[in-house]
């Protein structure tokens, strides 16, 4: 006997649809669909960048919208008009992410980053998963970079805060290779 003799079958030659095997099958074969589009794509990636600056006030974190994409391979992961602070994972899986800021040249204070998942655009909201500190550089511009493997729920999201410490008032640096985010699927979870 199979799995599925039990199945009652529409009547007038129609077509089984999926809705008819309930909710639990429904979700497998969506979760199957996701993973073989992504899959298709020869990598679920994006890669986001900030484009218009914005202003750091000395000791507040602030969420960096961005504003460009280089590379989206998954309409789902980055909106620039809906949460543009928010690189989004479909499926899920662990991402690779690579995050760069800049900060203009200042002599004082401290320059920081911190990335945070579902933070929903809160400084102090989500999950704070790494804080990186730099110090300043009184003639050019300084800067953080962060690279790592992250384990993200589907519809998980990520956040760049930026800090800088001053004392006075800052603008965020922008541009495609200045301050960016990439995220990119490299295995399910």
């Amino acid at each position: 006997m199979g799995r599925y003799d039990n199945v009652i079958l529409p009547t007038g030659g129609q077509k089984l649809s999926v809705s008819q095997f309930g909710a639990p099958v429904k979700a497998a074969l969506d979760d199957i669909d996701i993973r073989i589009n992504a899959s298709n794509t020869g990598s679920t990636r994006c890669r986001a960048y900030h484009t218009v600056g914005v202003s750091l006030v000395s000791g507040n974190l602030v969420a960096i919208p961005f504003g460009g994409e280089s590379w989206k391979t998954v309409t789902a992961m980055h909106s620039t008009s809906v949460n543009p602070t928010r690189m989004i994972a479909p499926v899920n899986g662990i991402y690779h992410v690579d995050i760069g800021a800049s900060f203009t040249a200042n002599a004082t204070g401290r320059r920081v980053g911190q990335l945070r998942k579902n933070a929903a655009g809160s400084s102090a909201g989500g999950i704070q998963l790494f804080t990186l500190s730099a110090a300043p550089a009184p003639t050019s511009a300084s800067s953080i970079a962060f690279s790592d493997d992250i384990a993200l729920g589907q519809n998980d999201y990520l956040e760049l805060f930026l800090l800088q410490l001053s004392g006075s008032g800052q603008t965020s640096e922008v541009g495609e290779f200045v301050t960016y985010m990439n995220m990119r699927l490299v295995d399910f979870a």
